[in-house]
């Protein structure tokens, strides 16, 4: 049953470092045609988390949905440009306890939207990514370090 979740959790955690990294990247953004941005929030499915899509470069919130009980979430936006996903609060299932758990630390994944459909894993991984790139410095969060970042981690852990 161990192995079995470990392997569920390399394969969630290879497939969100890998949807993570895509597309270019506009620090800028702009109004313009819609972006659908679907993913799931995964540490163990994590339920009824507030997901909010913000302005990379300014911080401002885009849009705001919640998890379903499978952890997915999907909202459209019309900006083009660099995005934070970043998930908050809701529930899981603690994979040492298999008690049920509050989100309390908040994940968080940078995409760029395109003005097409882009997929936004939120992972533990893709979290240390982020912190690992952009921590508490005033440097201006882009998707293009963040997926330098990425990479890095997956190499880290071998992925």
């Amino acid at each position: 049953m161990r192995s079995n979740s470990l392997a569920a959790l390399a394969a969630i955690s290879i497939l969100s470092i890998l949807s993570a990294c895509g597309g270019g990247s506009s620090s800028t953004g702009s109004s313009g045609s819609s972006t659908t941005i679907s993913g799931s929030v995964v540490k163990g499915n994590v339920s009824g988390a507030t997901v909010i899509i913000k302005n990379a470069a300014t911080g401002a919130a885009i849009a705001t949905t919640t998890t379903d009980s499978s952890g997915a979430y999907s909202v459209s936006v019309s900006f083009n440009g660099d995005v934070v996903v970043e998930a908050t609060g809701g529930t899981y299932t603690d994979e040492a306890t298999g008690r049920a758990t509050n989100l309390s630390t908040p994940l968080r994944v940078a995409l760029t939207a395109s003005g097409s459909t882009v997929t936004g894993m939120v992972t533990p991984l893709t979290s240390m990514a982020y912190t690992y790139a952009f921590g508490n410095s005033t440097t201006a969060v882009t998707t293009a370090a963040y997926n330098t970042m990425a990479t890095s981690v997956a190499s880290q852990f071998k992925l």
